[in-house]
């Protein structure tokens, strides 16, 4: 009845298993192959009797007359070996007593304590943290079960909520996260220990780390200024470090935002990678940079208007500078100028200098779009805005009367133009409305008339000056001379064939002259080949005052008129005086 009630057990217990729940059993005695015979320490205990060997059925219950209320049942209360005595032993052939004397010992070994189960993680990377343990790759778990007294007779075990299965094998697969293990253990007498429950999370996957650059970049090529910053993500047993390197450095710790300004200018690998805390380790990762600390590089250039005279550069109003800039890598994100140090300005096309006449300086320079800043460079200009000056003049001699310049017909003009900037270019003129002409010497008027001459200049920043007019009556007509005598003459007398008038010795000449334009200024005269006296000077009496014809005899009179001018007539009169 017992075997087929162990059997039927045994059948139950299997179906069980499929189950969630805890497996069963009843308490039963054990037999151990030596015979021991172990006992449920709660069982009840009666003992029988019986000499019938084969059909068992002549069984008698013992009685204890002394105790009867400790028997039938009675209970064990010692775990392990109990025994029942009987004094003394007998020799089963002979049936006497056995000499010396010894007791017939029955062994009952009682059982009254459950298994205990122990578990046991393989040396997989571990780490604890908020009563969490996490485990890395590698890990099982083994089972341990003892028991005190009848032994255990299976271990069942279940991971992550699957149905009790015996623990035959060490448990070595699990599913990433959190593993769930029950165990316990039933003895040989059926007494079922608790189920523990342990959990883990089991960690494989590797943090994934990313990267940031903040400062100024773009794309790949970063400034000095800028830092790589790494942050690492993992989502069981976390970080425990971050490592990188640059270029074929040996990988080391990353603790803070790593600055590009320690790296030399050109192309750079950032290589790195993150470990959790089980030891799970990332796939190496890189990331080519470009280190641009190379500043943009500017050139000026002055279009339009432009002279230089050894360091210096002239510009007009009308002149522009020009800042072109280069960058190596990343591009110029802007330039800058500032004239004068007056403003700092944003260059976007070319520009023009204003202001005062004179000097100028003009500071310029870029940055690139990763904010390299070239160096200020300066340059100077000096702004000539003045337009030049001429002047016009006219070779001696000159008379102005009447709001009108009069000058002679072998004059000049002459034009003399002046710049305080740059200097002159040239000059150019025009007559009566002729045409222009580049000024190159001065220039003669021979003709009589009235001349209106325009004139300006251009200096060597094209400056061109406000055109001017000058007007001038040349004078090209001499005085006409006029001779009277104070009687008229008395005769006539021939010599050489001419007639001559003759005039007595007390008569007097009088000599005059007028102008058409200018004015007479002086008149001379010379008697027979004598020397030019002034008539009618200051310093000298008029002829008409001398007694200077008082021999009897022929005369020669040569009369020279000037006008203000220089330009002269000349008249000769010939006569004869008689002296009466």
């Amino acid at each position: 009845m017992k075997k087929k009630l162990f059997v039927l057990l045994l059948i139950m217990s299997s179906q069980l298993v499929r189950s969630q729940e805890k497996i069963t059993v009843n308490k039963h005695y054990y037999s151990r192959e030596d015979g021991r015979l172990y006992v449920p320490k709660s069982f009840p205990a009666f003992l029988y009797i019986t000499s019938d060997t084969i059909s068992k059925k002549d069984i008698q219950r013992l009685e204890s007359q002394e105790m009867p209320q400790y028997t039938n049942p009675f209970y064990f209360d010692t775990e392990g070996r109990n025994t029942i005595r009987s004094p003394w032993a007998v020799d089963k052939e002979t049936k006497q007593t056995i000499e010396p004397r010894i007791d017939v010992v029955f062994d009952v070994f009682v059982d009254g304590s459950t298994p205990i189960t122990r578990h046991h993680y393989s040396d997989a990377p571990t780490y604890s943290l908020n009563k969490n343990i996490y485990y890395g790759k590698g890990i099982t778990v083994d089972l341990k079960s003892s028991d005190k007294y009848s032994g255990v007779e299976t271990t069942y075990i279940s991971v992550n909520n699957a149905p009790f299965d015996k623990a035959e094998n060490t448990i070595s697969e699990w599913i990433e996260g959190e593993n769930i293990i029950q165990y316990y253990a039933i003895d040989h007498v059926g007494y079922v220990e608790e189920t523990h429950k342990k959990s883990f999370i089991f960690d494989t996957t590797p943090p994934v780390t990313t990267h940031t650059i903040e400062g100024p970049k773009v794309e790949a090529i970063v400034s000095p200024k800028s830092i790589i910053s790494l942050s690492s993500v993992d989502s069981l047993s976390g970080v425990h470090r971050i490592y990188y390197a640059i270029n074929k450095e040996k990988m080391k710790q990353y603790v803070a935002g790593y600055t590009f300004g320690r790296l030399t200018d050109g192309e750079h690998i950032v290589r790195w990678k993150a470990e959790d805390n089980v030891d799970n380790i990332e796939l190496e990762k890189s990331f080519k940079i470009y280190v641009d600390k190379t500043a943009p590089e500017t050139k000026y250039n002055i279009e339009g208007d432009l002279y230089k005279k050894g360091k210096i550069k002239y510009i007009s109003l009308r002149s522009k500078i020009g800042l072109t800039a280069t960058d190596n890598k990343a591009g110029v994100e802007a330039t800058y100028y500032n004239p004068d140090q007056t403003a700092q300005i944003t260059y976007s096309e070319p520009f023009g200098i204003e202001g005062k006449f004179g000097k100028h300086n003009i500071a310029y320079w870029s940055k690139d779009k990763v904010e390299n800043n070239e160096k200020i460079h300066s340059f100077g200009v000096f702004l000539d805005n003045k337009n030049p000056a001429t002047r016009i003049s006219y070779s001696k001699k000159q008379f102005f009367t009447r709001d009108t310049l009069f000058i002679g017909p072998k004059s000049k003009f002459s034009l003399n133009a002046s710049d305080r900037g740059a200097g002159i270019s040239e000059s150019q003129f025009s007559i009566n409305g002729g045409e222009t002409q580049k000024y190159k010497k001065e220039q003669k008027l021979e003709k009589e008339g009235f001349y209106t001459i325009r004139f300006n200049s251009k200096d060597k920043v094209n400056n061109l000056e406000t055109e001017k007019t000058s007007e001038v009556f040349v004078d090209a007509s001499p005085p006409e001379i006029y001779i009277n005598f104070s009687i008229k003459k008395i005769n006539d007398t021939e010599k050489d064939g001419k007639k001559l008038p003759v005039y007595p010795n007390y008569s007097r000449m009088y000599i005059g002259a007028t102008d058409k334009y200018c004015g007479t200024d002086r008149i001379e005269y010379a008697i027979n080949k004598g020397a030019f006296a002034d008539y009618s000077s200051p310093k000298t009496l008029d002829i008409s005052e001398l007694d200077l014809f008082q021999e009897s005899k022929f005369y020669v009179v040569k009369i020279r008129a000037y006008d203000k001018l220089g330009n002269m007539s000349e008249k000769q009169i010939e006569f004869y005086v008689k002296n009466e």
